[in-house]
């Protein structure tokens, strides 16, 4: 569970310019986004990874405009070793 900063005024950005990160990252958080940011700029502005991450399962849960859901699994260890540009996940 997520519990957000009292001083911060999350409301000032629109929500749909904001993704949240959650579980085993060094700064879990909502951070600003972009339509050209990958997966790889959102963990790296949420600190990495942590050593206890599952990384090659990283759950993707992206939020339709009627609130339907649709998920995805990142393996980022595979990407690392790759360099696919293709296995990026969509974010939205």
């Amino acid at each position: 569970i997520y519990v957000p900063e009292k001083n911060r005024d999350y409301t000032e950005v629109n929500s749909r310019h904001v993704i949240k990160v959650l579980g085993e990252v060094a700064k879990p958080g909502r951070y600003r986004f972009t339509s050209n940011m990958t997966i790889l700029d959102i963990l790296s502005a949420a600190g990495g990874p942590t050593s206890s991450a599952w990384v090659k399962k990283i759950l993707i849960v992206n939020m339709g405009p009627n609130l339907q859901t649709h998920t995805s699994v990142f393996n980022l260890v595979k990407f690392s070793k790759t360099g696919d540009l293709s296995m990026l996940p969509a974010l939205r």
